[in-house]
């Protein structure tokens, strides 16, 4: 659900973002068609890939520096805590209950409201600017400390033989 999740928030804060070395990738499912009009308003559609609903984010949550999710609405968002059990910081809105966990445990950032574009265009840069190994450590182990009680010792044993049996193939 695009619009639940803040897609529009999303591609908003993409055309605050300046560093050409930026690149946005857009996995759900919707029709990305308004988001992919905005992106081509704000200049950045040569930057933004749209690729569908995924099965397995595990390739994507490696290859990511970071990611972005300014729902306007999560009980507690599936995608934040895998993301941050395979040690990818996590950018959120306070509307995402899992954002408690990346607020605490220094595994990202929250920003109050999802529709604050230049609020997460600062947070994306202010990302960038950081020691990004430090970031995923500490994305990482706040899954971990919150994991020994619930969930992701699971995920993270998952996202270890998945990311372990594709280094191997």
């Amino acid at each position: 659900n695009f619009r639940l999740k803040g897609l529009a928030g999303f591609v908003g804060a993409a055309g605050l973002v300046r560093d050409p070395a930026v690149r946005w990738v857009v996995v759900g499912k919707g029709d990305p068609g308004p988001y992919r009009r905005m992106a081509e308003k704000l200049g950045r559609l040569d930057r933004m890939e749209f690729r569908g609903p995924a099965d397995d984010l595990g390739d994507l949550y490696q290859a990511a520096d970071l990611l972005v999710q300014p729902t306007h609405y999560d009980p507690c968002s599936m995608t934040t805590l895998e993301a941050l059990a395979c040690g990818l910081p996590v950018l959120t809105s306070a509307f995402n209950g899992a954002g408690e966990i990346v607020a605490a445990e220094g595994g990202g950032r929250v920003v109050a409201d999802p529709t604050d574009a230049a609020g997460f265009s600062r947070a994306v840069e202010e990302s960038r600017g950081g020691d990004a190994a430090a970031l995923r450590l500490r994305a990482r182990a706040a899954a971990e400390r919150q994991g020994e009680e619930t969930w992701a010792r699971g995920f993270l044993a998952i996202a270890s033989e998945v990311h372990a049996a594709r280094r191997g193939s």
